[in-house]
Parts: C-alpha cells; structure tokens; sequence
C-alpha cells in the first residue's frame, strides 16, 4: 500500500502546474467530510466509491478534495495479491470529482487517519510543487494503473 500511495504522491508532484497560494477550508461545496459516494469506474473496478475526507479552497484552482478511493484495482507488483484495491488519500479538484459520476451513498462515516498522506501533498502543494488531479477519477486511475506497470 506504501508504494501505491508513493506512486500517487509522485505523479500528483509530476503531473499537476505548480501552485503557491496556500488552500483554506472550503465553505460552498457539495462535499463533505464523511460523505461517501459511487461512482463511474474502469472495467474491472469491483464497487468503485469513495469518501471524503477533506474539502479545500484555493483561491486560483478552485475547490480541492480530498478522497480515499475504494473497490478499484490498481496493479501493485509489491502488493500481495498484486494488486491495491484502495488509496487512503486522492486530492482532486470538485470538477473533475463531479465529471466522475458520482451517486451519493451515505453521511457520517467515520475518516481514517489520513493527516499523514495529507502533509505529504500539502507541503509540496504550498511550496508549489504538487497539485491536484483534474481529470474524472475513472480516467486519474487509468493512469495510475498504467503508470504502475513500467
């Protein structure tokens, strides 16, 4: 799961525009902490969902949140079965989260430990090397997917 998490880590600092305002707590989004939902995912992806785990306001890229991601499978050479079924934290702008078709599940559901993870994107993001993923969460694991088989 370490490597799964450094590979999104990796290609979050990679792949996303630098950023150097630091992002606030988001007031007027749909999304809240401990709401989970479905959405559209790949062939292959079991019961894709996700919860959410914090919600962020950046004043240049809009709303930021921040998910795990469960019921997908993303090839992990590393993992025993070969293969991660879950990401414990997936900063992703609300856009690209509203194109992924999301179907509202349930309220309230506990958060997991994720403050680790999270300083490990938020620093780089304020020092405006890491950014966010923009693309629907169906095509960010595609790439994701592909990328952890080289």
């Amino acid at each position: 799961m370490k490597s799964l998490v450094g590979i999104v880590a990796l290609l979050a600092l990679a792949g996303c525009a630098k950023k150097t305002v630091p992002p606030q707590a988001a007031i007027n989004s749909k999304y809240h902490p401990g709401d989970e939902y479905s959405f559209a995912g790949r062939k292959g992806d079991e019961n894709p969902h996700f919860l959410v785990l914090k919600v962020d306001a950046h004043p240049k890229e809009g709303t930021i949140v921040h998910v795990a991601i469960n019921g997908v499978r993303i090839t992990n050479p590393k993992a025993p079965k070969g293969y991660s079924d879950s990401i414990g934290h997936f900063p992703i702008s609300e856009g690209a989260l509203d194109q992924s078709g999301p179907k509202f599940l349930k309220t309230g559901s506990p958060l997991p430990d994720f403050k680790d993870a999270y300083q490990l994107w938020r620093k780089p993001f304020d020092e405006g090397q890491a950014g966010m993923w923009t693309a629907p969460l169906a095509e960010c694991l595609q790439a994701l997917d592909d990328a952890s088989k080289r």
